[in-house]
């Protein structure tokens, strides 16, 4: 009986030795943010695999990780923040891993995988109905760095978004400011200096966010400026559907270290020494004429056809010179070489754009136009002549700076003009689009008639354009109800046949909150104030929303709706009896914390969900 027992006691760890995400369904991996991880799951025996689950625990029931069946991974059920970087291991020898590409700190959570073997007939529509074959606990470290800068400096704090997505908020803060206060805050295309601690207002920005490099940029730093900072990114509509709301970990943790400023007697000889080198270098650069620098300002008008950037040299340059225009990032913007234009090497961005002069090297004005300048090309631009690989001859700047008129309007107002008159005729077949500065198409007017299924549906149903416009030459777009959602630069671009740009001219719209509410975390509540004078209808719906689109109430039918809440909010939120009729839409939140500090936005619908009108509060709760 003894032997028998034994044997049965080694069989058993032979068999979990083999298979330990079987026999031990539960581990921890940990990793740093940018790596490639693997969760390891595997069928026992190395069985057939007919169909495979990864879920994470905290994602709503219908999103997936990664989910295999009809012997292919079905790309498109992975949720988003997901899609494009997953993969299993080796499915058709039983290892369902999951390889998991340049995780982040969003990417923490308990993962879960479901198998379904070779002859298993369980799986229908879903293998839920079985245990998970393994949990793993994904823990993400963020990038963390250590930077020392020089008083006076200006420094970048490296930080990118996932993906390089520039669609998100972005969040810079320090471990040592007060609650509430941050860095940057960084929202809607614009900094929301109410809650931007004062020491770097003025003194801060993003590197290139439309690129998805939120990097901070901290200009003339000093000892004050030690501290830890995190980088936060919060990307809009990108992520998955969470069952639970959960803080939003730093992408970038970074220790900075500023030195002290030097003694004066130091700063005298690094000036002497500057001075000396800056003496060798002229008179080297005047006895070689090998290569000078000047630079150029040009200011322009968003809605020009044109601008010049000016670069003039000595006439009769070699036949063998290479002019190279590039911007700022190194983009090449125009290339002319060997007697012509080279277009196929210029950025994308510039292409069919831009022009220069016949036999500019004989004459030697090397000016380029760019056609349609908007803000996006608002930059430091380089003219470079060269020959050969290194022996560069001339290299000019010129800093162009293209102004966009602004408009200012307060949230709550029923709607916002965006001004544009023009003096062309235009044609009668001409195409009229506005766009925001995230390529979403605000309105179209096409072929004598607006094009509302084109709209992006955050534009829907609140534009009109004037009827008749390509007569009157009145552009202007009328856009309703507007919110601090709604702050962003909107380009209207005239074209005609294929892409076939005539014109094209900017508004910069700014939508200021102008209620700010403060209160101390410990209070028993807070009233966020909304009225109406406008008459509502008795069957009307009211919603409170955060910045984040969180429903904090909804009354609707004569009465509250608390499963329409989010879980935050619940039980947290009351409204006044008789509401529609007094008018007084006002919201109290119970007990709010520094977590409650958040732009809040009352909206009336009618019964067919057409908006009445949009009112917006911005909460700050200090303390702990």
């Amino acid at each position: 009986m003894a032997a028998s027992l034994t044997a049965l006691l080694l069989w058993t760890l032979m068999v979990c030795s083999s298979f330990m995400v079987v026999c031990a369904d539960q581990g921890i991996i940990r990793a740093e943010s940018g790596e490639t991880v693997i969760l390891p799951c595997r069928a026992p025996e190395n069985q057939t695999v007919t169909a495979a689950e990864w879920r994470r625990a905290d994602l709503d029931f219908s999103e997936y990780v990664i989910l295999y069946q009809n012997k292919k991974v079905d790309k498109e059920a992975s949720c988003p923040s997901f899609k494009d970087r997953v993969d299993l291991q080796d499915v058709e020898n039983g290892d369902a891993s999951l390889v998991l590409q340049k995780v982040t700190t969003a990417d923490r959570g308990t993962y879960q995988c479901w198998i379904v073997q070779g002859g298993n007939s369980r799986r229908k529509s879903s293998i839920l109905d079985i245990d998970p074959t393994v949990i793993i606990n994904l823990i993400v470290q963020p990038d963390r760095r250590i930077i020392t800068a020089e008083h006076g400096e200006n420094v970048i704090l490296p930080c990118r978004a996932p993906k390089n997505d520039p669609d998100g908020d972005v969040e810079w803060s320090r471990t040592d400011l007060e609650s509430g206060q941050y860095v940057l805050m960084y929202r809607n295309g614009k900094v929301y200096q109410e809650v931007q601690s004062p020491s770097y207002r003025n003194r801060v920005d993003l590197q290139d966010m439309k690129n998805g490099d939120v990097s901070l940029v901290l200009n003339k730093v000093t000892t004050d400026d030690t501290g830890t900072y995190e980088c936060r990114v919060v990307q809009r509509g990108k992520g998955c559907r969470r069952t639970s709301i959960l803080d939003t970990d730093p992408l970038s943790i970074i220790n900075l270290r500023v030195e002290p400023a030097p003694s004066w007697p130091t700063v005298l000889q690094v000036l002497l020494v500057l001075v000396v080198l800056a003496l060798i270098v002229a008179g080297l650069l005047y006895r070689n004429r090998l290569c000078f620098m000047s630079e150029y300002n040009v200011v322009v008008d968003s809605g020009k056809e044109s601008v010049l950037l000016p670069c003039r040299t000595r006439p009769f340059l070699p036949g063998d010179a290479r002019v190279e225009w590039k911007d700022s990032r190194d983009r090449k913007v125009h290339v002319y070489e060997n007697g012509s234009d080279q277009p196929e090497e210029q950025d994308q961005f510039y292409r069919t754009r831009t022009k220069m002069n016949e036999d500019l090297l004989r004459t030697g004005d090397l000016s380029l136009t760019l056609e349609h300048p908007t803000d996006g090309d608002t930059n430091i631009y380089t003219c470079i002549v060269s020959r050969g690989e290194e022996n560069i001859l001339m290299e000019k700047e010129v800093h162009l700076k293209v102004k966009v008129p602004q408009v200012e309007v307060d949230s709550g107002e029923e709607s916002v003009l965006l001004p544009w008159r023009t003096t062309v005729t235009l044609p009668g077949d001409a195409r009229v689009e506005w766009r925001d500065r995230g390529d979403r198409k605000v309105h179209v007017y096409e072929n004598g008639s607006d094009r509302p299924e084109e709209q992006d549906q955050f534009y829907r149903n609140r534009t009109k354009m004037n009827e008749d416009l390509l007569r009157t030459g009145d552009l202007s777009l009328t856009l309703e109800h507007p919110t601090d959602g709604d702050t962003n630069i909107y380009t209207c671009i005239i074209s005609r046949g294929k892409g076939d740009i005539l014109m094209k001219k900017q508004v910069d719209l700014n939508v200021k909150v102008q209620q700010v509410l403060e209160v101390d975390s410990g209070e028993k509540f807070v009233l966020l104030p909304c009225r109406t004078t406008v008459t509502v209808p008795g069957d009307a719906r009211v919603e409170w929303r955060d910045r984040r689109n969180r429903r904090a109430h909804v009354y609707a039918n004569g009465s509250d709706h608390p499963e329409e809440l989010d879980k935050r909010y619940r039980n947290r939120t009351k409204m006044k009896k008789d509401l529609l009729r007094t008018g007084d839409l006002s919201l109290t939140l119970k007990h709010p914390t520094n977590r409650d500090t958040n732009i809040y936005t009352c909206i009336l619908f009618s019964r067919d969900g057409n908006i009445l009108m949009k009112k917006q509060v911005i909460l700050q709760v200090k303390g702990q």
